[in-house]
């Protein structure tokens, strides 16, 4: 799916720029509930993004974070009668926004994906895990 979905392009490692540091991958599972009834399984990819250097791999990065009053706001607003609260989950979030112009991103195959030997990932959207993602999925909106 993150391959149609245009999220990386297969390069040769001798096509790197020399400075470029290749980051690692790894998968995390997790087993989905409802209402105590086994779903599904769920499989996302995280990059290892603590490899990454500031000026090199990435530019800018963004915590989204709002203040304890502003929480406490809006949950005391759902206590209001006739108002009630909504949550959501965006479906491949990050994966929606693209790298900024001028970051160059270069990953290893995550493990079980095989791209060829002296090949490596060139990133050309966000992934969990990148220090870039959360900035560049509230850029996108």
């Amino acid at each position: 799916m993150l391959e149609e979905m245009g999220c990386w392009t297969i390069v040769k490692l001798t096509s790197i720029p020399r400075d470029a540091k290749l980051i690692s991958s790894r998968w995390v599972y997790k087993l989905k509930y409802r209402d105590d009834d086994y779903k599904r399984h769920k499989a996302r990819l995280v990059a290892l993004g603590y490899q990454q250097e500031k000026g090199r791999d990435h530019f800018d990065s963004f915590a989204p974070i709002c203040s304890q009053t502003t929480l406490r706001l809006v949950l005391a607003l759902t206590a209001v009668p006739g108002w009630h609260s909504l949550d959501f989950d965006a479906v491949c979030a990050f994966i929606s926004s693209d790298l900024a112009e001028g970051e160059h991103v270069y990953m290893q195959a995550p493990p079980g994906y095989d791209i060829g030997e002296g090949n490596c990932l060139s990133m050309n959207k966000c992934i969990y895990g990148l220090v870039q993602a959360p900035r560049q999925y509230y850029l996108l909106s």
